[in-house]
């Protein structure tokens, strides 16, 4: 009487691959979720520094009769000898 081999996968071969999967999935919700969220902060965080500057300027001058406020947006140039990194490039290595 000789040995039976089973043909059955080993489990935790399996296992680990289910695992492996599930949290690659977990990984690429995680990232959208943070592109998303991180747009909302900051456009938060704009405005939230806008209303700073207008009230700390009615606060140290007073409140004047015609008042003009005024945000300046940069441009970064792209010629820059290193390229700005992405949010998903900044993020990869966690």
């Amino acid at each position: 009487m000789g040995k039976q081999r089973s043909s059955v996968a080993r489990p935790a071969t399996a296992n680990s691959s289910r695992v492996l999967v599930v949290l690659l999935g977990l990984q690429a919700d995680l990232l959208r979720l943070s592109r998303i969220n991180f747009s909302e902060l900051f456009q938060l965080l704009v405005h939230l520094k806008v209303v700073r500057a207008y009230v700390e300027s009615v606060l140290r001058y007073g409140l004047p009769a015609a008042y003009f406020a005024a945000v300046i947006k940069v441009r970064l140039s792209l010629s820059l000898s290193s390229p700005s990194l992405t949010f998903t490039d900044r993020i990869a290595r966690l």
